[in-house]
């Protein structure tokens, strides 16, 4: 792996992408060409890993089945527990065709669970990697949208965004990676910077918050959108 991959920053247009992951990927699907690509490098043969908010449908889980030693896969949508209900959103989202993809042993290998990602159902330190593929913007976190509200109201609002932080870092083994994406702006870059620190997480590279101009942007949602590899801090 090139150091460059460990860097931080905005997702640009003219990174590696692909439309092929275990399904060919919706179009609407937009900045998961890249994410995917940017995520999978990081798996290796002798990981257990976690596709946290894994959805329903979405390839990660299937492709750290083929590639990692174990695979946890967990989302709050009950359908996660039912293999029916997986093929049937796979149909749904990727065609018939896609059906053909969909290996038996991904069931048997995979180790499902419904639960919130803001309070997980495992023993701490236990993943070599965290995955969590563009979540964080869906959760409900007061703070992300008013980072900063005065502090004597915090402990009576949401901050989902900082718990599910709290809770990778607990779950991920000493020398663990979190490999994040999310949605920008919908995700507050002074927040996240501050949940990054309260839940004792360093970047593993460089860092850069600017926007470039060849910053990948959906124009018709208004987004664009931020990588981000993470260690536990030590100090």
């Amino acid at each position: 792996m090139h150091p460059d991959d460990l860097e931080s920053r905005f997702i640009l247009k003219g990174d590696p992408k692909s439309g092929e992951f275990i399904f060919r990927l919706h179009r609407y699907w937009f900045s998961r060409p890249y994410e995917y690509t940017w995520a999978s490098q990081f798996i290796n043969a002798t990981d257990v890993a976690l596709d946290a908010g894994c959805g329903i449908s979405h390839p990660l889980k299937f492709f750290l089945a083929e590639k990692a030693n174990e695979v946890y896969a967990v989302d709050i949508d009950k359908r996660i527990l039912s293999k029916e209900e997986i093929i049937k959103a796979i149909i749904d989202d990727f065609g018939e065709e896609s059906v053909k993809n969909v290996k038996d042993y991904w069931f048997q290998k995979i180790r499902f669970q419904n639960s919130s990602i803001t309070d997980l159902p495992y023993e701490n330190n236990s993943f070599d990697k965290v995955f969590c593929i563009s979540v964080l913007e869906h959760m409900r976190d007061f703070f992300n949208a008013h980072p900063s509200i005065h502090k004597t109201h915090r402990p009576f609002l949401k901050k989902d965004i900082e718990k599910a932080m709290k809770e990778f870092h607990r779950v991920l083994k000493k020398e663990g990676l979190l490999i994040l994406t999310f949605d920008y702006p919908d995700i507050n870059l002074d927040y996240l910077k501050a949940v990054i620190r309260a839940s004792s997480f360093v970047y593993c590279g460089k860092v850069d918050y600017t926007i470039p101009k060849d910053a990948l942007f959906w124009e018709e949602k208004n987004l664009r959108f931020f990588r981000a590899a993470l260690k536990k801090d030590d100090s």
